[in-house]
């Protein structure tokens, strides 16, 4: 460095002060950029934690709506299900008389009532699927007290059971002497208990609620609703 000297101390030269002067602008540029880089990265970890816990929230937010809406659709089919779930169907057995019996226990009627009775011959059917007889009414009225008011249609088992088989024609016929034989044994003629390796009797219903709802009721209880074209065809 080149030094002037007057009265023994030295004198900077100009291009010294503005070197120092770049050199300490050159130092706070530098702390100010530092300062700014660590604001930054404060200001992206902020975001990146904001999106995070946003991320969570909506998350926890949705399981939420989801469950509220799942609740709601359940309600939804309870409500709509109450009327048919009142409407049933049942076989009363009684030696060689059954009896087949419809109730609806809501306020108010259903309609378009069909009551199917079928039989189970033997173990290669899953399900009832032989038809038997069937009882139907434009309009099912509400239960009154008394079982036996429920009563549709009865049968007896003369009329289904086998008894004989003509030599001449091999036809085989009923105890009515009709050849209107169903079942072998008057061990068939009885309600089916849902065994697949067993015969039985069984009584299926359809009907319209009264909000025009079709529906129906299988042997085993369960109630489905049925679109209209299937009802009606």
């Amino acid at each position: 460095m080149i030094m002037l000297f007057n009265n023994h101390f030295p004198i900077p030269l100009v291009t010294d002060l503005v070197g120092l002067r770049a050199a300490e602008a050159a130092e706070a540029t530098a702390f100010w950029t530092l300062l700014l880089a660590i604001g930054t990265f404060g200001l992206l970890a902020g975001a990146v934690a904001a999106a995070i816990f946003a991320g969570l929230t909506w998350k926890a937010t949705r399981s939420q709506l989801n469950g509220a809406n799942e609740q709601l659709a359940m309600a939804r089919k309870a409500k709509l299900e109450a009327e048919a779930d009142n409407v049933s169907a049942w076989l009363m057995h009684d030696g060689g008389n059954l009896g087949v019996f419809v109730r609806n226990g809501n306020s108010g009627p259903v309609y378009d009532m069909n009551c199917e009775l079928f039989f189970k011959p033997d173990d290669k059917s899953s399900t009832p699927s032989v038809p038997v007889n069937n009882w139907a009414s434009m309009a099912v009225p509400p239960a009154v007290s008394g079982v036996e008011k429920e009563l549709r249609f009865a049968l007896n088992s003369d009329g289904y059971v086998f008894a004989y088989t003509d030599q001449k024609t091999g036809i085989d016929y009923n105890k009515n002497r009709q050849s209107t034989v169903l079942m072998k044994t008057d061990d068939d003629w009885k309600p089916w208990n849902g065994s697949a390796i067993s015969t039985g009797l069984a009584v299926r219903i359809s009907f319209r609620d009264s909000s025009g709802v079709y529906w129906r009721r299988d042997w085993d209880g369960k109630v489905t609703q049925q679109d209209l074209s299937i009802e009606k065809s």
